[in-house]
């Protein structure tokens, strides 16, 4: 079936499929934000661009993620996770030339980098060979698989997840085993400016506004 988009603001979010596995996949965005800081720049996310993770089985150079301790210092990791985290930002097509991309090939291809975030998430688990996690609720043989993004997918980006470029889409298309739970933060395009401002606010206050208002 095609995408289901969810917003962590709106009613009754926290019962919907995928929240708190969305949630942790923000929390964990937050703290490879930080390591890019300290190790130099990283292919997961960056302040000037929009940040995505999929939960995936985890795989070579993929490990199980820990959760997040929001009142840990970083890299103060808690209880091991089911799934992995692989990312995806909006500047990925910008820095190729200079930060490898592993499973992201150049511009032009079918599964290329692009400057979509979720698409890119997506192409990387995919061409990394790593199978999305599913959620573990009913019914038995289907698959219930989460994306966070920090802005909603734009129109083209719905037609990208819901269309034959997604290396999902034969799972989630109509009649298929299997349905992408797409979690956003801020509406687009109207959520940018809000977006990049608390993407620089300080780790300790992303966190508690994750689990205080998300």
């Amino acid at each position: 079936m095609p995408i289901a988009l969810w917003q962590f603001a709106q009613p009754l979010a926290a019962i919907a499929p995928g929240y708190a596995v969305a949630r942790e996949l923000a929390r964990i965005c937050v703290e490879q934000y930080e390591f890019n800081i300290l190790t130099g720049p990283g292919a997961g996310i960056a302040q000037g661009s929009c940040w995505a993770a999929v939960a995936t089985l985890p795989g070579a150079g993929f490990p199980a993620e820990r959760s997040v301790t929001t009142a840990g210092a970083l890299g103060a990791t808690g209880a091991v996770l089911p799934y992995s985290a692989v990312f995806g930002n909006s500047r990925m097509a910008s820095i190729r030339t200079r930060v490898p991309i592993p499973g992201l090939v150049a511009a032009g291809g079918f599964n290329a980098v692009s400057n979509h975030a979720e698409r890119n998430a997506l192409l990387a688990a995919n061409n990394n060979g790593l199978a999305l996690h599913g959620l573990p609720i009913p019914p038995a043989g289907f698959a219930h698989y989460v994306l966070f993004v920090q802005l909603a997918p734009c129109p083209h980006c719905v037609n990208w997840l819901n269309g034959a470029a997604n290396p999902l889409s034969a799972a989630i298309g109509p009649g298929g085993p299997a349905t992408l739970h797409v979690w956003y933060r801020w509406p687009y395009p109207a959520g940018g400016g809000a977006m990049w401002t608390w993407n620089g606010w300080p780790r300790a206050n992303k966190l508690a506004d994750i689990d205080n208002n998300w």
